[in-house]
């Protein structure tokens, strides 16, 4: 059973799920949300920053964001918390509060899960270069368990990887149907590829 109150890591990148995140944890209020996270053994909200900054004063958010919760974390050389998040469910944003410390806690709502979908073979070319970057990328995305065959797995990890827009990015999050997804992205290669 999902949470629906969870602490909000307002980021300026866009996790989706089945995604991995590096975090480098060094604010107090962040370093308590994970301290709290690892203790409850429940995760948190990464929802993409419309208006603020990661540090300082609590961000302006999208209102859909991605249910992560911590599959890795360490204490770096440098003192700092190093963890990795891992996208489970997509959630809408239904309101939030700012406790003392600037962490945001939000009431979601989780968007229904996406059916099985397997990717049509006109995408092959799209695989062939997710495939690309998951290996030159190193880990922790090379190591990450693959799921080419499925059109959600696909549209998500190329959401999160092209070098398009946030923006761009979010709409794809919001998009739920992995296929149309995956028409944009070909139409995105059709174009390059004409220039």
């Amino acid at each position: 059973m999902l949470p629906d109150s969870i602490p909000l890591f307002p980021l300026s990148t866009v996790l989706c799920p089945g995604g991995v995140l590096p975090l480098r944890i060094f604010e107090p209020r962040y370093v308590d949300m994970v301290r709290d996270c690892v203790r409850n053994d429940t995760g948190f909200g990464v929802i993409l920053i419309t208006s603020g900054r990661e540090v300082g004063p609590a961000a302006q958010t999208e209102t859909i964001g991605t249910f992560s919760r911590i599959t890795n974390f360490d204490q770096s050389d440098d003192g700092l918390l190093t963890i990795i998040a891992t996208g489970e469910r997509r959630f809408v944003l239904r309101e939030s509060t700012v406790s003392s410390n600037e962490l945001r806690v939000g009431k979601v709502e989780y968007l229904p899960e996406p059916e099985t979908t397997l990717t049509p073979e006109r995408f092959h070319a799209l695989v062939e270069i997710l495939q690309q970057m998951l290996t030159g990328l190193g880990p922790p995305w090379s190591s990450m368990k693959t799921h080419y065959e499925k059109a959600d797995w696909l549209a998500n990890r190329l959401t999160e990887l092209l070098p398009i827009g946030n923006l761009l990015k979010q709409a794809q999050l919001e998009q739920d149907d992995p296929i149309q997804c995956l028409e944009y992205f070909q139409g995105i290669l059709e174009d390059t590829n004409r220039h």
